[in-house]
């Protein structure tokens, strides 16, 4: 693999894995709120 293609894949990565824990988050939210 050359390295261009590692960033891309990185960048892509960590936008991804933002947005995961975003939804992970929000899910946890409604998962308290609903067992209150």
């Amino acid at each position: 693999m050359s390295r261009s293609t590692l960033s891309l894949m990185e960048r892509g990565e960590n936008t991804a894995l933002i947005n995961l824990l975003k939804v992970l988050r929000v899910l946890d939210a409604l998962y308290v709120l609903g067992t209150i």
